[in-house]
């Protein structure tokens, strides 16, 4: 009997900038978990994946393990475009970043053909380039089925039904209404297990396994004003921690992995009944590995313990999320963290053994109505306070308070994604021309140097 197969892909990105900080597409990847628990064969295609053979094969000898360096993040392969005309704009080149396209499309062709091709797309103003990866697909395999899913058509399922051209749009995590799709078109009837986001990814498919990034949990136990996670989980659920090692005990042993990324958005959390006795673990096996947390972290919950065992376990890149430094901010978006707070967890860190190179704070440039005193006064207090900065360029989310804020005049249908972009909507926001931000960054990474 012949097995059905399913072609995962992961898309392009484009964007003005893109910088792979251990992306890895854990979504899909735990969907061809999914899939296989089903009785289907499953196939993918990154198109992110920096360490593609034939990528490789054009590069020096040592080029891996000198991306080991940089704990094996670095950029990503790029293609100039001409921008969206809703972007055109903007004085910054556009670029499509990933996979040249032949490469794409021989792997396409080498591939079985599929029974089923399905795609995510994460950021809402990433979406041309899934929209593009559809078309690709429909080149070579007109009739076979492409399903879209992930974060954007979670947030904007009109938009994303409108303009991916996909055979079907699924919005939110898999469930009856795709098993129903997916048993419609194929003819068939397939028995699926209830999806969990925290099985455990087939990483099988990846080609880099120096470098894992992972979830331990789901979900988010606050509810900031500018943040979707309380939207795309409504509940904070995580792995029991004896599971966490289990898996990257497996990894290391396995794929010889020895540096990973967390990517929950709540890593410290209840830290006593979690990463706290995780940490014990992993110190007690002997085990070694770096670990990073690009996520920012809630310094609320750091303790002297935590701080101690997160740097004698190997945690070298660690942001803490404090956002913006003004009281009235803070509480209006969400009270997570306040200044005097966030000393304390600074000086935490020193104490456990960490230096400045170890970590940053994140700074929200961009916020509606902030102005460039704001950002400045910002700017100068956390540099006083002894840490380096990370200046993140703020983006509107759909389904946030601050989203529905913006839009209450405008009306959704008319909403372009592109123009909500993190280097498009500070322009918008008016603080900052786009000279002053390139001068700003400048002066931060000089100020960063100082400490």
């Amino acid at each position: 009997m012949k097995q059905n197969r399913i072609l995962l892909i992961n898309p392009w990105i484009r964007d003005f900038a893109a910088y792979d900080l251990w992306c890895k597409p854990l979504a899909l990847l735990t969907l061809a978990t999914w899939f296989r628990n089903a009785g289907f064969a499953v196939d993918m295609i990154d198109c992110l994946d920096r360490y593609h053979p034939k990528l490789l094969a054009n590069r020096p000898p040592d080029w891996t393990e000198k991306q080991g360096d940089y704990y094996f993040c670095n950029k990503f392969t790029k293609k100039l475009l001409n921008p969206p005309e809703s972007v055109a704009h903007i004085d910054r080149p556009y670029y499509q970043y990933g996979l040249p396209e032949n490469i794409f499309f021989e792997d396409l062709r080498a591939l079985p053909r599929p029974d089923i091709c399905c795609i995510s797309s994460m950021m809402t103003y990433w979406y041309p380039a899934a929209q593009h990866m559809v078309a690709c697909i429909k080149s070579v395999y007109p009739d076979v089925p492409v399903i879209a899913g992930g974060i954007y058509p979670t947030l904007l399922y009109d938009h994303a039904c409108k303009h991916l051209n996909a055979d079907y749009v699924h919005s939110g995590a898999p469930d009856d209404r795709l098993v129903s799709f997916i048993n419609d078109t194929l003819g068939g009837s397939f028995r699926f297990e209830p999806y969990d986001p925290l099985m455990e990814p087939a990483f099988d498919l990846i080609h880099n396994k120096n470098s894992l990034s992972v979830m331990t949990s789901v979900g988010c136990p606050f509810s900031c004003t500018y943040c979707a996670s309380k939207y795309l989980h409504s509940k904070y659920r995580r792995l029991n921690y004896k599971t966490v090692f289990d898996r990257l005990q497996k990894y290391v042993e396995d794929y010889k992995t020895g540096c990973f990324a967390f990517y929950d958005d709540a890593l410290l959390f209840e830290a006593s009944d979690h990463i706290v006795p995780f940490l014990r673990l992993w110190l007690d096996s002997g085990l070694q590995a770096t670990f990073h947390t690009p996520n920012g972290l809630h310094a609320r919950f750091l303790t002297d313990e935590l701080a101690s065992l997160m740097y004698r376990a190997g945690f070298r890149t660690l942001r803490l999320s404090l956002e913006t430094t003004s009281a009235q901010r803070q509480k209006s978006t969400g009270g997570k963290i306040y200044l005097d707070e966030m000393r304390r967890a600074i000086d935490t860190l020193y104490n456990a053994g960490f230096t400045s190179e170890h970590f940053a704070l994140y700074m929200l440039i961009g916020l509606p109505d902030q102005t460039k005193d704001e950002i400045l006064q910002d700017i100068k207090i956390v540099h006083d306070m002894g840490a380096r900065i990370d200046l993140s360029s703020f983006s509107p989310i759909p389904k946030t308070p601050v989203w529905d804020e913006l839009m209450k005049d405008e009306p959704l249908e008319f909403v372009e994604p592109l123009k909500y972009g993190k280097t498009v909507y500070f322009l918008q926001a008016g603080a900052l021309s786009l000279d002053e931000m390139r001068q700003l960054r400048r002066y931060v990474s000089n100020l960063n140097k100082q400490i």
